[in-house]
């Protein structure tokens, strides 16, 4: 084996600045080159007021599962593994194993290695997602990352990484956690530079908008404003024969007040997390971002449906040089179960 590469592997598993860091950096990136917002995702915990970002990444350099990290962390720096203390506590829902693996307690911080492994089928996959669909329950008020760090193919075994920080820089002492899971979406599918067949050269002024409450967005220039007064965005029409991405639906395209607003409708949006985002591209290459997104539902019809509208600054005349494309990523798989575990942590001396 590689030392050296053996090494930055376990330094980059195990220093909680570095997690924090490149969860910090995802957050920014998807902001700023995708206009994917956070805000619509935020959840309040009641035990704790806890907000957590669930981020799922896959590491580069990972083990198969935690004990296999064992196995690299003892290779390369034992006294790194002992800080990790095994806890294997485990609850099965739905022939889904959830197991609680180790625990590293340090200072203000836990760090948690946690596996969801399928006994009887293929719904654990390389791309499950916890979603907004978990819960931590600390006796104190904490802040938590939750990043999926390795998938096991052979053991059908998804390794998740959580970081929990007491509040105000407080130590964390002789306590215990509750880390619970409703359901978890896998089998996701990517689709990306999705070209789309409109003659933008005929794109007018949009002839049917309304005021709609905004219940998020996000953006290079998002404008939280937005959420005291009702905006105008485009009245959703479902364009037939524009998309045939299953769950996303395209559901308009015009200028409003000299912006270009386009627009897709998302049904069960809280169950599945399908989502997207446009861009343009004109004749020679460069790629146009949109300004912003925002979010708004309709809940008046029987199954209720979130749309998403982007914003470009852009006139008509640059657009008649441009092309419509997306990159859109659907999950076509939901699992429902009730998986709790409550286990201790206990302070480690340095």
């Amino acid at each position: 084996m590689n030392n050296k590469f053996l090494k930055k592997a376990v330094e980059d598993i195990t220093m909680p600045e570095d997690m924090k860091n490149r969860i910090t950096n995802n957050i920014k990136k998807s902001k700023k080159d995708k206009g994917i917002s956070f805000n619509r995702f935020k959840k309040q915990f009641i035990a704790a007021a806890v907000i957590v970002l669930c981020i799922s990444s896959a590491i580069p350099v990972v083990a198969k599962n935690v004990d296999s990290i064992y196995e690299i962390m003892y290779l390369i720096s034992p006294q790194i593994a002992n800080n990790f203390q095994p806890v294997q506590k485990s609850d099965i829902s739905n022939g889904i194993k959830m197991e609680v693996k180790s625990v590293y307690l340090h200072n203000n911080t836990a760090e948690i290695y946690i596996t969801m492994q399928d006994l009887n089928g293929n719904r654990v996959d390389e791309t499950i997602d916890l979603y907004d669909s978990y819960d931590i329950y600390t006796p104190f008020n904490s802040t938590a990352y939750c990043e999926r760090v390795g998938y096991d193919e052979h053991t059908k075994t998804a390794t998740f990484m959580i970081s929990i920080s007491q509040d105000n820089n407080k130590k964390i002492e002789g306590k215990k956690i509750t880390f619970s899971v409703k359901r978890f979406l896998s089998q996701k599918s990517e689709y990306e530079k999705v070209e789309f067949p409109i003659n933008l050269s005929e794109i007018t002024v949009a002839d049917k908008t309304q005021k709609v409450d905004i219940t998020g967005g996000g953006g290079i220039n998002y404008d939280e404003k937005v959420y005291d007064d009702e905006y105008e965005v485009l009245t959703p029409q479902i364009m037939e024969n524009v998309s045939s991405i299953a769950g996303i639906d395209f559901t308009g395209i015009g200028f409003i007040k000299d912006k270009l607003h386009v627009q897709i409708g998302i049904k069960d949006i809280r169950n599945n997390d399908n989502h997207g985002f446009f861009y343009l591209i004109d004749n020679n290459g460069k790629q146009i971002e949109c300004d912003a997104n925002y979010y708004f539902d309709d809940n008046s019809k029987d199954e209720s449906v979130d749309y998403i509208e982007y914003i470009f600054s852009i006139t008509p005349q640059e657009l008649k040089n441009c092309t419509l494309y997306g990159d859109f990523y659907t999950s076509g798989l939901v699992t429902e179960g009730d998986w709790k575990v409550t286990f201790p942590i206990e302070n480690i001396e340095q």
